[in-house]
C-alpha cells in the first residue's frame, strides 16, 4: 500500500450543467444559486494546488462527451 501522504485530493463536481426541464427545475434552479460561489472557489483552490478537477454529468441522450454540445442543449433562462 502507497503512503497516505502520497495520495492527492481530487475534486468532483456533480451534475452541476443542467437544463432545468422537469418537474420542479425551476425550484431547483433557485437553489443551485447558493452553491455556485462555493464550488467555484474549491475548483479555483484546486486548480491553484495542481489538483485534478473532475467533472460528471448528465449527457441528455445527447450520448456526447463534447462540453460544448452539452453547454448549448443546456443553455436557456432557467440555467
Amino acid at each position: 500500500m502507497k503512503n497516505p501522504q502520497a495520495y492527492k485530493p481530487a475534486l468532483i463536481i456533480i451534475d452541476m450543467i443542467n437544463d432545468f426541464h422537469f418537474h420542479h427545475g425551476k425550484i431547483l434552479a433557485e437553489k443551485a444559486l447558493n452553491i455556485i460561489k462555493p464550488i467555484n472557489e474549491l475548483k479555483t483552490a484546486f486548480h491553484e494546488q495542481d489538483l485534478p478537477v473532475i467533472y460528471v454529468n448528465d449527457h441528455y441522450n445527447l450520448w456526447k462527451a463534447d462540453l460544448d454540445t452539452i453547454m448549448n442543449h443546456c443553455r436557456n433562462p432557467v440555467s
